[in-house]
């Protein structure tokens, strides 16, 4: 009788361990491999509800970033109108898109480097696309601030110390 409880137990221990090595190979090739986070990361940029979002941050940002005499011009359609420009900009595509695998490698631990999206990037684009939808505003934009993209890297920290 005791013997077989004691091959229970030491059954069930091996079972448990045997299921935490599981977890973390698997961990391993998924959650924590950053080789696959470009291809994820360009699927979740064609959804809907990602691109809403980085569409307000844009408005946001270049909304703040205006004086409040040029805030007064500018309507709200005009600045969804150039932000929906901006965002369909390839270069700003490829900006995001490295910025959030940067934010992903940064997440688990592979960078110490804060993900950033290069705001002069940014900025020459909105910039770009407001005069595109009103040209008179040629003139008034260089007094502008510069536009930066906020990331979701707040709060990471003990997310990345967790793993080690």
């Amino acid at each position: 009788m005791a013997r077989r409880s004691l091959s229970g137990f030491l059954l069930s221990i091996a079972m448990l361990l045997g299921s935490f090595a599981w977890t973390g190979i698997t961990l391993q090739r998924t959650i924590f491999d950053a080789s696959r986070t470009g291809a994820i990361v360009g699927v979740l940029l064609d959804s809907e509800t990602v691109n809403h979002a980085l569409l307000q941050q844009v408005v946001s940002a270049t909304d703040g970033a205006m004086s409040d005499e040029l805030r007064k011009t500018v309507s709200l359609e005009e600045l969804t109108t150039a932000a929906t420009g901006t965002l369909a900009d390839l270069g700003i595509q490829a900006a995001v898109q490295q910025a959030a695998v940067d934010t992903h490698r940064y997440l688990i631990g592979e960078t110490d480097q804060p993900p950033t999206v290069d705001p002069a990037v940014l900025d020459t684009v909105v910039r770009d696309k407001l005069v595109e939808v009103r040209p008179d505003l040629a003139a008034a934009l260089p007094q502008i601030k510069p536009i930066a993209l906020e990331l979701p890297t707040a709060g990471l920290a003990p997310i990345r110390a967790a793993r080690k």
